[in-house]
């Protein structure tokens, strides 16, 4: 994958997990703080957080085909750098004051990272039967053209 290729999707990542955010913060508030008035730093937090957990996605970025080794490393490596820098952002946000609570943070993004992954594999799977199924078409198409470039 060309490194601009991957940027598009990243970026596309980041106005996702944005989206995500916003959208999770909107009901929660609704539901346990209705009294909650969004504020300007609420929002910088917001797309801060976004890039933060955006960022560490670099990581999966590789110009050429690697083996499944090294696909397999990458990936347990963003998670580990992601689980980081969720616990870290978290600290400094003041989202845990417990080793308990980090613990479930933890556990939180261990749980997405999961679905995420899951969500992403069952679109490989769906892109990879496609493009077999266009080859299949493609193969029997050329077997009914006879040699001169006639159709049989």
């Amino acid at each position: 994958m060309k490194f601009w290729d991957f940027f598009k999707a990243w970026l596309t990542l980041y106005f996702v997990i944005a989206s995500g955010i916003f959208f999770v913060r909107a009901v929660y508030t609704m539901i346990f703080y209705p009294e909650y008035v969004l504020t300007n730093q609420a929002v910088l937090h917001t797309f801060v957080l976004a890039l933060v957990a955006s960022l560490p996605s670099f990581i999966l970025f590789s110009n050429n085909e690697d083996s499944i080794f090294n696909a397999k490393a990458r990936l347990i490596t963003h998670f580990v750098v992601l689980e980081g820098v969720m616990l870290l952002l978290g600290g400094w946000l003041e989202w845990y004051e417990t080793f308990v609570q980090a613990l479930g943070i933890a556990l939180t993004v261990l749980v997405v990272y999961a679905i995420t992954m899951g969500i992403s594999w069952l679109n490989m799977i769906k892109t990879a039967d496609d493009i077999n199924k266009a080859i299949e078409k493609r193969n029997n198409d050329a077997d009914k053209i006879d040699q001169k470039g006639n159709r049989e």
